[in-house]
């Protein structure tokens, strides 16, 4: 890739937080250009700081929730891509994904796998959003084929 995705991570969770920087920071083509710990928090960054390529939003969090903020996110910012991410929402459960759907979420992505370690769930975590970045970014930037 020509330049680094700048992405944002927002969670309410310091540690889940910090593990997705270091895990992120470990790709060559992905920059962490911040963290937020709400919706409230993240909108105020990207207005002060500018919009990042694509912000990785937890579902449950103070203030606002990640529905909330992907509603202004996508209506403020619509060139930023959005995955959601969510530990209580199980895959199974279609309300979640069809309403992250309407709102426009690029990807969704499960914190948390049923009989999984932690260790299992953070390889999976990061396999599957770097995948999903990289993905994001390729869709919004490649020039489509007439």
């Amino acid at each position: 890739m020509d330049s680094n995705i700048k992405v944002m991570i927002v969670d309410d969770s310091l540690p889940f937080r910090s593990i997705l920087s270091s895990l992120l920071s470990e790709h060559p083509d992905i920059t962490v250009v911040g963290t937020a710990y709400s919706g409230k928090m993240v909108l105020n960054r990207i207005e002060e700081e500018g919009a990042p390529d694509i912000v990785v939003l937890d579902y449950e969090m103070p203030e606002m929730d990640g529905f909330q903020t992907l509603k202004v996110i996508k209506s403020k910012y619509p060139q930023v891509s959005v995955i959601m991410l969510t530990a209580y929402a199980q895959q199974q459960d279609g309300h979640f994904v069809k309403r992250a759907k309407e709102l426009k979420a690029d990807d969704i992505l499960y914190k948390v796998r049923d009989g999984k370690s932690r260790e299992e769930n953070i390889a999976y975590i990061k396999k599957e959003l770097i995948n999903k970045i990289l993905e994001c970014y390729k869709a919004k930037w490649t020039p489509k084929r007439k």
